[in-house]
């Protein structure tokens, strides 16, 4: 089977409320389901909702495919809970950033101090990029 479905599709800022349930309001995440596989396209807000699914499914593997590291891409990703989960593994990937400083310091920059209280360091899940 494949199922495609949208957790998050606005752009540069979040704007969660009532007035935009019928498109919904978190930045980009999208997550795409096929024969047992498990992609998610970007890391914004998005990805915090998807997470929780995940953990009440017991989904414990995805693929992460970073389109670019615009903050509306990434940063929902301090908040994704399977992240922090011991049993889970993901492999992430931004083939943009081949060349420069990857994807692995661009996800740690944005959770280092002062900017964020929990460093990358504290996910428990398996990261690989």
């Amino acid at each position: 089977s494949f199922k495609i479905k949208f957790w998050g599709v606005r752009g540069s800022i979040a704007c969660p409320s009532p007035t935009h349930i019928a498109f919904g309001g978190n930045t980009s995440c999208v997550e795409v389901a096929l024969g047992g596989q498990r992609i998610i396209l970007d890391a914004g807000t998005g990805i915090r909702n998807l997470g929780h699914w995940m953990l009440k499914k017991n989904v414990n593997y995805a693929r992460i495919l970073m389109s670019h590291r615009y903050w509306d891409h990434i940063n929902g990703f301090p908040f994704f809970t399977p992240a922090f989960q011991e049993d889970t593994r993901f492999t992430i990937m931004a083939g943009h950033l081949i060349d420069t400083v990857g994807i692995r310091q661009v996800l740690a920059d944005q959770m280092a101090q002062p900017t964020f209280p929990v460093p990358m360091e504290m996910m428990g899940a398996k990261l690989e990029y």
